[in-house]
């Protein structure tokens, strides 16, 4: 596939990126509506290069690459009611606990050294 071939096809992609992208079908359950939203990331990379071969003479050749990603995280739900319309977050509990454990090995590790220090 030829660079060109790979650009247009990204260009493509993003260009159809918009709101739904980010907001999830709305579905209707009970009188409420809930409509779910999501971070949504992408990342692209690439390039091109032209150089002889180690020992020939100059001559074309050429090499190239990328490559792509993304991730979409669900984030929030909004809840729509006859009454009310509200944001309910959606919480990463994984994360929240690696954070606590990462506080606590800081909090015993800095305890540590300055308790090290002072029987010295």
């Amino acid at each position: 596939m030829a660079l060109q071939e790979v650009l247009e096809a990204v260009a493509g992609r993003v260009g159809r990126l918009g709101v739904e992208t980010v907001f999830g079908e709305p579905r209707t359950l009970d009188g409420r509506t809930i409509i779910p939203v999501a971070k949504v990331g992408y990342g692209f990379g690439g390039g091109v290069g032209e150089a002889p071969a180690e020992g020939e003479a100059p001559k074309s050749a050429q090499g190239g690459g990328g490559g792509g990603g993304g991730a979409a995280v669900p984030v929030a739900v909004v809840e729509i009611t006859a009454g009310e319309t509200r944001i309910i977050p959606v919480l990463d509990y994984t994360r929240i606990r690696l954070a606590g454990f990462f506080c606590l090995g800081m909090a015993l590790w800095v305890l540590g050294r300055a308790l090290g220090h002072r029987r010295r």
